[in-house]
């Protein structure tokens, strides 16, 4: 049976007080419990309409651009809870640099202007637009520990971000941590389909997993694509893979600016910003962008960039020159090109891959036994002498 969802304009005690007395929610017998679910399931609703862009990768509905949710959020058509997050959002995507394909972060945008209206998707409709029946969590394959790193990338983990099918860098430096100290484990696989995120913690998360070489293999697999914050991350395993169809790249850094002042003006709109502090409202979506904020927006996604090619030269052992000048250059590359500028080690299917690391784990643990053995002999052969 489905569970009470918040209405539009209903505040958050009405919502909690209908709920908590809902006959689908007499299946939970304690009072508390009742509580706690309609407590997540006012949470989940306000996040469906600010934080659910974080794991959306492909998707076939066709989404309201940016400029229509915001006069419909004008004339009040969307949910309290809309309106209440959409300008600092819009905000976040817009000032924040992004290791992502271009394309995706248009998709990015649509979504939030179909979120700002008012709309939203079901859990169902996001697991299959992006797959999500076919592709499981975190798990093991004999001693090979498989972690998924899917869909857009982004550094702290939403409410939705499991249910949309996105990677938080954090929650995903837990698992790799985890994996990486559990005796049991003898090789982790990252398992790569993401076409990159918001630049933010991926360095750090990259730089992790480049510090653990050594303490056992590390392997990263685009199956299929590994691009830009993606491949950030895959190249600090110790190999990097990839499936004969995937395609691997887009290293670059991209930021956009929203000018909505003629579709403002054209509605009778005009926005006066009253701001301290020089650059408060620059790259403000009110007016043009300025040649200073343009300057300062460039100089954010060079920084950015320097530190992806940099992070990237250290990950594949080839100089900086080298990534900037080939690599694809901005563009993502399939498997011939891939291998041919040094980009990945390998290219295999993922079962061959685990294949090869399983067998690789039996190598180690049968030659580590044969080193005990000899250890054993030759203490008995002192102790006899």
């Amino acid at each position: 049976m489905p569970l009470p969802e918040p209405r539009d304009g209903e505040s958050h005690d009405d919502f909690v007080d209908r709920c908590m007395g809902d006959e689908n929610m007499r299946e939970f017998e304690d009072a508390a419990q009742r509580r706690a679910v309609c407590e997540s399931q006012w949470d989940d609703a306000r996040d469906n309409a600010s934080g659910l862009w974080q794991g959306i990768g492909n998707h076939t509905h066709s989404f309201s651009s940016l400029t229509d949710g915001a006069i419909i959020t004008r004339v009040g058509s969307p949910p309290t809870f809309a309106v209440e997050h959409y300008s600092h959002i819009v905000s976040y995507v817009l000032n924040t640099p992004w290791a992502i394909i271009a394309d995706k972060l248009a998709q990015i945008m649509g979504l939030l202007g179909f979120y700002a209206a008012g709309n939203k998707f079901t859990a169902e409709e996001v697991r299959e637009a992006i797959g999500m029946s076919q592709r499981p969590g975190a798990r093991a394959s004999g001693a090979v520990q498989i972690i998924p790193l899917y869909g857009i990338i982004a550094q702290r983990m939403g409410l939705m971000t499991e249910t949309s099918g996105g990677t938080s860098t954090e929650a995903f430096s837990k698992q790799f941590r985890a994996a990486l100290n559990d005796p049991q484990i003898g090789a982790i696989l990252i398992d790569v389909d993401s076409p990159g995120g918001a630049v933010t913690g991926v360095d750090e998360l990259s730089s992790e997993i480049h510090a653990a070489r050594g303490a056992k293999p590390v392997v990263a697999i685009a199956n299929s694509l590994a691009a830009s914050a993606a491949y950030w991350i895959a190249t600090a395993a110790d190999e990097m893979v990839m499936t004969p169809t995937a395609e691997v790249g887009s290293i670059g850094v991209l930021a956009a600016h929203e000018d909505d002042s003629a579709f403002y003006e054209r509605q009778g709109i005009k926005t006066t910003l009253v701001s301290a502090g020089k650059y408060k409202t620059e790259a403000n979506p009110y007016e043009p962008l300025s040649d200073d904020a343009r300057a300062y927006l460039q100089e954010r996604v060079n920084d950015y960039y320097d530190l992806f090619v940099k992070a990237v030269a250290r990950n594949r052992g080839v100089s900086v020159s080298e990534v900037r000048g080939g690599f694809g250059e901005g563009r993502v590359v399939g498997a011939k090109a891939a291998k041919a500028m040094g980009m990945v080690d390998r290219v295999e299917t993922m079962d061959e891959t685990i294949a090869r690391l399983q067998r690789g784990r039996r190598s180690r643990a049968q030659s580590q036994a044969e080193l005990d053995r000899r250890a054993r002999r030759l203490r008995a052969a002192s102790r006899s002498a």
